[in-house]
Order: C-alpha cells, then sequence, then structure tokens
C-alpha cells in the first residue's frame, strides 16, 4: 500500500489499483496530486510484476476537477493568472509516456481537469449516468487537458465543451468510444479490474511495444503543438464574472459558486 495526501494505490498481484482519496472535497485534481500520481506510475513502471494500473475516486464522484478553492483566494487577491509562461517549453504529462496500460473506472461526475486527465488513459469504464462536464469553462476556470480531447471526440463536440460550457453523459460517451463500458454504479470496480486483469495476460513486451509506437505516430503528427496551444489558451482573464465567482468561493463555498454559474445557463442546451 502506498500512502500519499491525495491518492492511495494497492499492490494487487499484477495490478496496481490508485484512488484519489479526498472524497470529502470530491476528489479535486490539483499539483500535489499530478505529483504523486506521477510518482505512483514511476513505481508502477520499475516494478516488473506491474502489467496494469486502474484509477478509481474515492466517494460520491470520481472527481470534481481541478481544486478551485485551492487557488480562489490568491485570484481574488491579486488577479492571478493561469498562463503558461511564453518561455515555457511544452510538456506532455507523465501518464504519456508510461509504457504500461492504464484503465479508468470514473462514476456520477468529471470535472474538465478530471476529463482531460482520461484522455491519457487507455480504456475508461463509466456508471450509468456519469456527467462528463466541462461547464467550468463557462468562466471560473477550465481543465488544463482539454486539448487531448480533440483526438477524441468530434470538433463540433469539442467546440460545444470549450466555448459553451457543454455536457454529455455516460450513454453518449460510450457512441463515441470515449468509455469502452457503462456499467451499474455497483459494478464499475469489478468491471474495471475484469478490464485490467484482461490486459494482464498480455505479454508485457507487446504492451509497451503498441504504446510506445501508437504514441510515437501521434507524436510526430505534432502531438506538443497541441499543448503549445493549450497552454496558451489556459487564461483566466480578470472579468466581472471571474472575480464573484472566486469571491463566492472564498466566502460562501464551492456549492454556491457552481450555483451561481450554472443557474445562468440552460443544462439542457449545453447537453451534446
Amino acid at each position: 500500500m502506498y500512502e500519499f495526501q491525495t491518492i492511495t494505490a494497492e499492490k494487487k498481484g499484477s495490478i496496481l489499483e490508485v484512488l484519489f482519496s479526498r472524497p470529502e472535497h470530491r476528489n479535486p485534481m490539483n499539483a500535489k496530486l499530478y505529483e504523486e500520481w506521477a510518482s505512483v506510475l514511476d513505481s508502477a513502471e520499475d516494478d516488473p510484476e506491474i502489467r496494469v494500473v486502474t484509477v478509481r475516486g474515492a466517494g460520491k464522484v470520481f472527481s470534481a476537477g481541478w481544486d478551485m478553492k485551492e487557488i480562489a483566494p490568491g485570484y481574488v487577491k491579486d488577479g492571478v493568472s493561469t498562463a503558461h509562461k511564453m518561455h515555457e517549453i511544452p510538456t506532455l504529462p507523465r501518464a504519456w509516456y508510461f509504457r504500461k496500460a492504464i484503465v479508468a473506472g470514473v462514476h456520477e461526475f468529471v470535472g474538465a481537469e478530471a476529463l482531460g486527465f482520461l484522455g491519457f488513459c487507455d480504456f475508461v469504464i463509466a456508471a450509468k449516468g456519469t456527467r462528463f462536464s466541462y461547464e467550468a469553462s463557462r468562466f471560473g476556470g477550465d481543465g488544463n487537458l482539454f486539448w487531448i480531447l480533440s483526438l477524441q471526440l468530434p470538433m463540433r463536440v469539442i467546440k460545444k465543451m470549450y466555448m459553451m460550457g457543454g455536457w454529455f453523459d455516460a450513454d453518449q460517451a460510450l457512441k463515441w468510444d470515449f468509455v469502452q463500458r457503462v456499467v451499474p454504479l455497483d459494478q464499475v470496480e469489478v468491471e474495471t479490474n475484469r478490464w485490467a486483469l484482461e490486459l494482464s495476460k498480455i505479454p508485457l513486451q507487446r504492451t509497451v511495444a503498441a504504446k510506445q509506437n501508437l504514441h510515437r505516430i501521434y507524436e510526430l503528427m505534432g502531438l506538443i503543438n497541441f499543448v503549445a496551444v493549450g497552454n496558451q489558451a489556459t487564461v483566466h482573464s480578470n472579468n466581472e464574472q471571474n472575480i464573484e465567482f472566486y469571491r463566492i468561493v472564498t466566502e460562501r463555498g464551492m456549492r454556491e459558486a457552481v450555483l451561481y454559474r450554472d443557474s445562468q445557463f440552460d443544462a439542457a442546451l449545453a447537453k451534446v
């Protein structure tokens, strides 16, 4: 068992089961989570017994997305922008270079940052009724990894998600093969592990070769340019809605801030 601040990881034979473990906060993603996730992947890659990594979320949801409560005080005080510095060299996330298989099991809600995170998993199992949301893009923030979704979802869908704060459910995700199975909530863990066990039967050298070859093809197609575009797009403008959103986060909590944001929009129109 690996113990961290934001995740836990337990080795079960050839499978390493990772769990986002901040359920009281809806498993938000932040720099610390990515740091610990990278550390787990490093350990899994070095362990010759591990063939597959699974990742799920503890509690009521998979992940609400980025931890806006963490950045809210700084934004209200200084109007902080999350834009990457112009001289930063674009890099792909650690998961892209992980040579073994990753299977995600998601349920209830997948926020914007978490949606981008799934773009780097090899396969996704979803609970019936799971909401894949980019509503955070309306104002207040969005996912830093949205660019990977342009390889996996239709263009008009990406536009609706990113420009209108769109969302879709698990059944729609299955039609695009963004998820590979939709199962009852109580079967997500079982089905995720079933896929992991099946993948673990494949000779490891074959899995490594397949991922490296396929990923290299996308790199040669210019994937790093997607990162550069995404870096320049992740800007929180100092507009009135953003400032008010983060003020509500700091003073009244995340629930009230989300209500302030989403009550102004038509959820039925935003659904893909």
